[in-house]
């Protein structure tokens, strides 16, 4: 169950603007610095601070304390915090009771933010539609096919082999 959270942690870390993530720190730096202004109010910060207690990376793994900082988070509509939470209702994960119908609830706040992983889960990302024009080619009589195929094989197979023929003059 935590390597889902992990994946979502991985796949959402680049898209988070946060400003208390610096790749050059340590995760602990990062999960101190984030604690910090999440406790200001950064909705950004919340959410990473979030995802750090839920993957356990800088400090102990705690997905109850997961699941308040990622409340804070969505609560300023953070599309990222309420896929996060929709998730953990979905798996009755952080001490949370499973529960499909407030998981559909905070897919959809998502989503209504632009969450593309939610967009998806919902179901509501469409496939274009793309409509092919079938192009017919006029058939070769069997004579042409006998004369084409050897040069293509011979073709290829030089090509391959990287040989250059010379042509006979007459």
């Amino acid at each position: 169950m935590n390597k889902i959270f992990v994946l979502i942690f991985i796949l959402n870390s680049y898209a988070v603007s946060a400003k208390c993530i610096d790749d050059t720190a340590s995760p602990e730096q990062n999960f101190i610095s984030c604690k910090s202004l999440a406790e200001q109010g950064d909705a950004y910060a919340q959410y990473a601070l979030a995802s750090f207690y839920n993957s356990g990376q800088g400090i102990e793994l705690d997905a109850q304390q997961a699941v308040i900082w990622y409340k804070k988070s969505a609560q300023q509509n953070n599309d990222l915090a309420q896929y996060s939470l929709g998730a953990m209702y979905e798996f009755g994960d952080g001490g949370l009771e499973k529960s499909q119908d407030e998981a559909d609830k905070w897919y959809r706040l998502a989503a209504d933010n632009g969450n593309y992983f939610a967009l998806n889960k919902l179901g509501l990302i469409v496939p274009k539609e793309i409509e092919y024009k079938k192009v017919v080619m006029p058939e070769k009589s069997s004579m042409d096919r006998e004369i084409d195929e050897p040069n293509i094989v011979e073709r290829f197979l030089d090509w391959v082999f990287r040989v250059e023929k010379i042509e006979k003059k007459n």
